[in-house]
């Protein structure tokens, strides 16, 4: 079963955005793709080294 999904708005500068576009692209994924998995991927790296450090 699906989580329930909550919205934010963020602000990007012109240039982020821009490089955000450039990198979704690449992958071929939507922007909020690209935002997730990004996100998703620094919350990996944060909780694995919180891990390792206590």
């Amino acid at each position: 079963m699906k989580q329930p999904v909550t919205r934010f708005n963020v602000d990007l500068t012109p240039d982020v955005l821009q490089e955000l576009d450039q990198w979704a692209a690449e992958l071929y994924v939507c922007r909020r793709a690209a935002i997730e998995s990004c996100l998703r991927q620094a919350l990996d790296l944060y909780l694995l080294a919180k891990r390792r450090n206590p």
